[in-house]
Order: C-alpha cells, then sequence, then structure tokens
C-alpha cells in the first residue's frame, strides 16, 4: 500500500501524519519517500523497503483482539498497564521515553503482564529511531529480558494495529510474536 499526497509517495508502513493543516502534512518515519510525482511523472527510488508478508482477510475473520496503547512519561506508574490487562487486553503496546524506557513502577506492571501472558510491544514517542534493548533500571534491556518485544521502527499506532492483527490470525502468543517478527526487522 501508498499514501501518495502532495507530490510524494510513501509506503504505508511509514506514512505518518506530520502536521495537523499543511499541504505537504504526511511524511516517512524512519526515512525518505519512495518517489514522487513530478509533472505527470511517478519517479520511484531504487533504494526500495522490504515488504514483510501481510495477512489474509480470511484470517482476521470474527475481529481484532484488543490491543491497547499506554503511554509512558516521567512518573508514570503501572496503573494503567494493570488496567488494561484487567479489561481484557490481549496485547499492549509501551508508547516508551527514548528508545524503549521505562518507569521502574510501569517496569514491574509490564513484567507482571508478561507473566500473565499479554505480549508488549514496545514503541518510542520519539519521531524517528527504532526501540532498542539498551538500558537496565527501567530500560529497554530489563524490558526485553522480561519477554516484551521492541516494535523497531515501528510507531505506536501501527504496532498496536499488527499486533491485533497477529493475535487474532494466529492461535498463541508465541505464533503471533513469530508472525510480526519480519514486520519489526524491515526497514
Amino acid at each position: 500500500m501508498l499514501v501518495v499526497f502532495a507530490g510524494r509517495i510513501h509506503a504505508a508502513r511509514r506514512a505518518t501524519k506530520a502536521h495537523t493543516r499543511s499541504v505537504e502534512a504526511f511524511r516517512s518515519r524512519n526515512g525518505r519517500p519512495l518517489g514522487e510525482v513530478r509533472g505527470g511523472e511517478v519517479q520511484i527510488s531504487d533504494d526500495l523497503p522490504a515488504r514483510p508478508p501481510g495477512f489474509r482477510i480470511d484470517e482476521l475473520r470474527g475481529g481484532p483482539a484488543r490491543v491497547d496503547v499506554v503511554p509512558v512519561h516521567l512518573g508514570t506508574d503501572g496503573t494503567q498497564l494493570a488496567a488494561c490487562r484487567a479489561a481484557g487486553a490481549r496485547g499492549i503496546v509501551l508508547e516508551a521515553l527514548g528508545a524503549g524506557n521505562l518507569t521502574p513502577a510501569v517496569l514491574t506492571e509490564a513484567i507482571d503482564c508478561l507473566r500473565s501472558g499479554v505480549p508488549l510491544l514496545v514503541t518510542s514517542r520519539c519521531a524517528d529511531g527504532p526501540t532498542v534493548a539498551h538500558y537496565g533500571g527501567g530500560g529497554g534491556a530489563d524490558l526485553a529480558a522480561a519477554g516484551a518485544v521492541p516494535a523497531g521502527p515501528l510507531g505506536s499506532a501501527k504496532a498496536r494495529l499488527l499486533l491485533a492483527a497477529a493475535l487474532t490470525a494466529e492461535r498463541g502468543v508465541d505464533a503471533a510474536l513469530a508472525r510480526i517478527g519480519p514486520h519489526l526487522a524491515a526497514r
């Protein structure tokens, strides 16, 4: 899928609305556009990103699995995560600080979610750059050690849709996470 807007061609997986009212409202997250439309001519880059396998419509029947997004900021505790788990979320996207860091209180509840079988994808509040398992003390390294999955270059909205599709299409958490792996590694 593509998003073509204001003469720029973006891969749907990278496209993000970057401005509320600008004519050039869309941009490519973590990269440049795939091409441009100039004078009625389409110009495509030679450096096209890999397209991981998608989901078939018949795999998604029955509606999407509930996947919630929990933003993290300084001072966040685990209350929102616990509420999502209690409300029946089958997966949670943690919109973390920087490259995927949390507060210690969120980390405690994140571990409880993972132990109860609720998978966590970790994204960043930053507009560009991947999430990585780097720091301890509430950071991405502690999350990854507990079983959370860095969402790589994906933003929270796309990570939520991907995890919801995988949890709907696959029978178990491990199969769902294996299914999304190529999407998290794709540039």
